[in-house]
């Protein structure tokens, strides 16, 4: 018969307290974070009222595209920037803009 307790101790993250905030997550997953270094150079990157295309974003701050993707996650689930997604041929193209 299993113990609740010793099955606390071996894994005690499954146990959450009830005063923990609640993860972040992006359509049932849980986002990775990015530090506010990374956000703030993204969002010095984008100009205002203008859609930017990744690939300049990219170019003016050297961050990778996963780096990016994944700030533009966090500022997107708090409303801070949108995104649009253009076909141009065979690529997808990311647009961001401050909102």
């Amino acid at each position: 018969m299993l113990n609740l307790k010793s099955i606390q101790k071996m894994m005690p993250y499954f146990f959450k307290k009830a005063d923990d905030k609640k993860p972040r997550v992006k359509k049932g997953h849980k986002m990775q974070s990015s530090s506010k270094d990374t956000i703030k150079r993204f969002v010095s990157a984008l100009v205002v009222g203008e859609w930017m295309p990744c690939k300049d974003v990219i170019a003016s701050t050297g961050l990778t595209q996963g780096t990016i993707s994944r700030a533009a996650a966090h500022l997107i689930s708090d409303k801070l920037i949108s995104s649009k997604v253009e076909q141009e041929g065979r690529c997808k193209n990311v647009y961001y803009r401050l909102a």
